[in-house]
């Protein structure tokens, strides 16, 4: 039995409410600053009424829909930065009744059934929360460790119910925060490193998490106005705080150090005593990374915790004279897995997903057979073309030492994975001996390879060093070489670390000199790196897919769609992965897209694959990493038109969008229960391939699972189709399938599928943000600016 963690709401029959609808008009018709506009407009009423404001979408036209007794108090302009929105009200109230589901006003009832259910959590003594939308945390720490206490708590969110109605969803997090606070008497310096990082601020009984933007004057400094007096931060506090007034507003120390922060959703700078403020500690830092095992929780553990919340808070829930109750059993799942899919491999082989009967073959034999056949001399990889002409650059300084050995064992993996590809590259040393080893030196010493015709264009794969001193410089590092390699050279780069090889030899005498050798590597990470170099490095970037499905998709096309930091990937997939191309281009918005961008880009991409295709497509499906925005639809649109128009796609097309979410306020999990007899119940992962809808547009698939996911709990993918006739299981079927193409790792499993995965990896390093000034000239002198 597979269980979700969706509880169902019952006597919703009883709760309603009225909204009034408002069009917004003032913007640009549909543009980026239109939607960003809206959003924004309902964040900030929804913060200053403390009210469930929200809005839906009728075509490409946003509708503000706000309560019926706030609506009258509305202000008929308001100022959004790029234009002034006139609300223009479209006519009577609505009546918003909840026990009715599945048409366009269940954006309405969500946002107020999620309002109301989370008010009494965010007014209850003890609990916190970061955020509006974010988990409810326990105030007590679960545990403390290494100056880091981990705070437990449950992300709450109203949900659609598997068969109409809704529930609400209840998923466990954790949250590691500093013991220590930033402190009064705070080093500047240290101050100055914590921009940018978040807090938890403590402000007497109200807990909330801040981004620090820097420091000003003391607690007991006038530092904001109040009915035109000046006012300290301290008597602030004190004037502001539930009575009686905490110890910790009591004990501030006059001369402490104040803290700044932005107000959420604008320019307003406010200010916060840093003796208050505790550092959150990221497990992607290197002091959370120590730790962050402590954070992930078991599927038993998040089951049982979601359960004694609900228990404990969530038992009856008040709504007006109404009141709900939440079931005592979570919803069921009753599909069976997807198939696994065929795969195809060189030499025409197949990997078969099920047995003579029908039935699965067991997952970990499936996942291991995909690196046996990878592997094996008579099938290997499926494309087995030449490889183009090779270069791979190494530091001068590795090339002194172990940079021959590595080379050898480097081509000797290519080779056991490609044989015909015929791996030959043209090695070249850069100089990082001359000059101090950072981000700089080693960015000039490249390019001027480059510039003087040492590294020719074409593909090549380029070692560097880690390096100490300014993190941020050291990060963009990687985006900036391949991005300027590229445009300005020619040069397509991938990049690795000398770290792990830097570790994997040792010198050692022998009579005819001395010479580096391998280590012996027991636990195989080393020879786990070269696997990973060869096949991510060298192989995929050259277009050489390991293995494709044998039998085609539902949808003709598929194209993937990322943006990060202005920068968008589109990749195509088609006829099982044996056709995919990839195209890049730079937006200026940051994760939305114009419609011109979008439609100029998918009509290259499938008019250049067209001729290529067995047959005329006429099902296209798109798969956006989180939120398709309406411009990018438009342009979506207007592309399948055009394309249509020339002969590229059937005129008959039918193009299907959906939403690819990766994380969301609240996740969706599924839970094995073995019930058996006799014992307590077994909870385990649920399986690779189970999937659930909510409703017909709205749905899961888990693309990990038990039994290749080895630890923590599986996070299912959530899939929402915003366009299109194709079938949500059909969706959600060519989603897990092209999970199963795992061309980074084959003995293991793929959150995302190939047209989502390949996104990521082309916008890894080169969609990162990156200064060239800042990295380029970062140790220049320069003459101090005073403010």
């Amino acid at each position: 039995m597979r269980e979700t963690n969706i509880y169902e709401l019952s006597g919703l029959e009883t709760v309603s409410t009225s909204y009034r609808l408002f069009e917004l008009q003032g913007a640009p018709e549909f543009s980026p600053e239109y939607y960003a506009g809206v959003s924004r407009l309902v964040r900030t009423l929804s913060r200053r009424h403390q009210a469930p404001f929200t809005s839906i979408q009728r075509g490409e036209t946003m509708l503000l829909a706000a309560p019926e007794a706030l609506s009258g108090d509305l202000a008929e302009h308001h100022n959004l930065a790029r234009w002034v929105a006139t609300l223009k009200s479209l006519g009577d109230s609505i009546e918003i009744d909840c026990s009715v589901s599945g048409d366009e006003l269940d954006p309405i009832r969500l946002r107020f059934l999620n309002f109301m259910i989370q008010s009494p959590l965010f007014n209850h003594g003890e609990l916190w929360q970061p955020r509006a939308g974010d988990a409810f945390y326990y105030r007590k720490p679960a545990d403390t460790f290494d100056g880091i206490e981990l705070f437990e708590g449950i992300a709450v969110r109203a949900v659609p119910y598997p068969g109409g109605g809704f529930g609400v969803m209840l998923d466990a997090r954790t949250k590691l925060i500093s013991q220590r606070a930033v402190g009064a008497y705070a080093d500047p310096n240290f101050i100055r490193r914590l921009k940018n990082t978040s807090c938890l601020y403590r402000m007497g009984d109200i807990w909330y998490e801040i981004k620090i933007s820097g420091a000003n004057q003391t607690v007991s400094h006038p530092i904001l106005f109040k009915d035109n007096q000046p006012v300290s931060l301290k008597a602030y506090l004190h004037e502001q705080a539930r009575q009686p007034i905490p110890k910790s507003l009591i004990d501030l120390k006059g001369d402490g150090v104040v803290l700044t922060y932005r107000g959420s959703d604008s320019a307003e700078v406010k200010a916060a005593p840093a003796e208050l403020c505790f550092p959150i500690v990221d497990t992607h830092s290197k002091r959370g990374a120590r730790h962050q095992r402590r954070s992930i929780q078991a599927p038993h553990i998040r089951r049982s915790k979601a359960y004694r919340f609900k228990q404990r808070f969530l038992r009856d829930i008040k709504i007006g004279n109404a009141v709900l109750s939440v079931a005592d059993q979570p919803a069921a799942l009753k599909t069976r897995p997807i198939d696994l899919p065929e795969l195809q491999f060189g030499s025409n082989r197949i990997l078969y997903g099920t047995d003579r009967g029908g039935d699965r073959i067991d997952l970990r034999q499936y996942a291991k057979n995909r690196r046996t056949l990878l592997e094996r001399a008579d099938v290997g990889f499926f494309e087995t073309s030449p490889l183009e002409p090779q270069c791979l650059v190494l530091p001068k300084s590795v090339m002194n030492a172990w940079g021959n050995e590595f080379v050898r064992d480097l081509t000797a993996e290519v080779k056991r994975l490609h044989p015909t590809g015929n791996y030959k590259p043209t090695v070249i040393a850069f100089d990082d001996v001359s000059a101090t080893v950072d981000a700089r030196s080693q960015a000039e010493a490249i390019f001027k390879l480059a510039e003087d015709g040492d590294l020719p264009p074409g593909d090549c794969a380029i070692m560097i060093h880690r390096t100490k001193g300014k993190a941020r410089a050291q990060e963009e590092l990687p985006a900036l070489l391949i991005n300027k390699l590229r445009k300005s050279y020619g040069v397509n780069a991938a990049i690795f670390h000398a770290t792990v090889p830097g570790n994997a030899y040792r010198r050692e005498s022998a009579s005819d000199g001395a010479r580096y050798v391998r280590k012996r590597d027991e636990k195989g990470r080393f020879s786990g790196y070269l696997t990973g170099a060869a096949l991510n490095k060298i192989l995929l970037p050259n277009a050489k897919w390991p293995f494709v499905l044998k039998d085609e998709l539902v949808a003709d096309i598929v194209v993937g769609i990322d943006v990060k930091h202005h920068t968008a990937a589109l990749v195509l997939i088609a006829e099982g992965g044996r056709i995919i191309r990839h195209t890049l281009r730079l937006s200026t918005k940051n994760e939305k897209l114009p419609a011109g961008i979008v439609e100029t880009k998918l009509v290259e991409l499938i008019s250049n694959e067209a001729p290529h295709l067995s047959r005329l497509t006429k099902t296209i499906a798109i798969h956006r990493d989180g939120r398709i925005w309406p411009s990018e639809l438009k342009g979506l649109r207007a592309a399948c038109r055009k394309l249509a128009d020339d002969g590229h796609i059937d005129p008959a097309f039918d193009l299907n969008v959906f939403e690819v979410s990766k994380s969301a306020p609240a996740r969706l999990r599924l839970f094995s229960v073995d019930r058996s007899a006799g014992r307590k119940p077994r909870i385990e992962n649920p399986e690779l391939g189970d999937w659930m809808m909510l409703t017909e547009t709205d749905g899961y698939v888990c693309t990990t699972g038990a039994p290749l996911l080895r630890g923590g709990a599986a996070r299912p993918l959530h899939v929402k189709q915003v366009a299109g006739d194709m079938s949500l299981q059909d969706a959600l079927s060519d989603v897990f399938r092209l999970s199963c193409l795992t061309w980074t790792r084959p003995e293991s499993c793929s959150r995302l599928p190939i047209s989502l995965k390949l996104c990521d990896m082309l916008l890894m390093d080169e969609g990162t943000a990156h200064d060239e000034d800042e990295i380029l000239h970062a140790n220049d002198d320069t003459p101090a600016v005073s403010a």
